[in-house]
């Protein structure tokens, strides 16, 4: 499984071929799906949850919410994992909520970021994803834009310095800083990194 010190490897799989947009031939059902027949099955794997935000046009935008939407009630209806017809990856998703501006799931161990860019690729959109799993020392973020990914993650070492509470300081120092929770101290760690370009693995996906 990818660890935090080569997290980075599960976007590697980036560079599959995407098929043909929304606006293809021959597309009869608005929300086409794929059914993998193998059933949920309700063990204790390590879920990482995921925080995604796409960019389109309205009309694409609502697409994309239908689709996700329409992958939950079928998960719910019959208790299979769903994907859409047009996905050649997997990374099924599971405990989908949709809100006005952002899309949160689960998945099994690491982010699904090769099928959110299928997704985005399919609907002419961008995304950015947020993700966490600390079991695996998976955390950080990605940032599709028109077949160019960029990741940044948390490595081992930024992990284990947050994780340190400091019973004197009541909180978990960083520096001069003291943060209140570890989610603070992460979120304010990535933030950084994301501001120093250098610190981003660059993947260009094929058209």
């Amino acid at each position: 499984m990818p660890n935090a010190a080569t997290g980075s490897a599960i976007s590697r799989n980036i560079c599959a071929n995407s098929r043909a947009g929304p606006d293809a031939e021959n597309t009869i059902d608005p929300h086409p799906m794929r059914v993998l027949f193998y059933h949920i099955i309700n063990v204790m794997p390590n879920w990482c949850s995921n925080s995604v935000v796409f960019s389109a046009t309205e009309e694409n935008l609502e697409k994309i919410r239908d689709l996700f939407a329409v992958i939950q009630q079928k998960q719910e209806a019959d208790n299979r994992y769903h994907l859409p017809s047009f996905a050649v990856s997997e990374g099924f998703m599971r405990d989908i909520v949709i809100e006005p501006k952002r899309i949160t799931f689960t998945t099994r161990s690491s982010p699904n970021i090769s099928l959110m860019a299928e997704i985005a690729d399919y609907y002419h959109a961008t995304f950015a994803s947020r993700y966490m799993e600390m079991g695996n020392g998976l955390y950080g973020e990605t940032r599709y834009d028109y077949h160019t990914l960029m990741v940044i993650d948390l490595d081992q070492e930024e992990l284990r310095a947050a994780i340190c509470f400091d019973k004197e300081k009541n909180g978990y120092p960083l520096g001069e800083l003291v943060f209140e929770y570890e989610g603070d101290l992460l979120d304010y760690m990535l933030e950084q990194k994301l501001e120093d370009k250098t610190a981003a693995e660059i993947y260009h996906r094929q058209r």
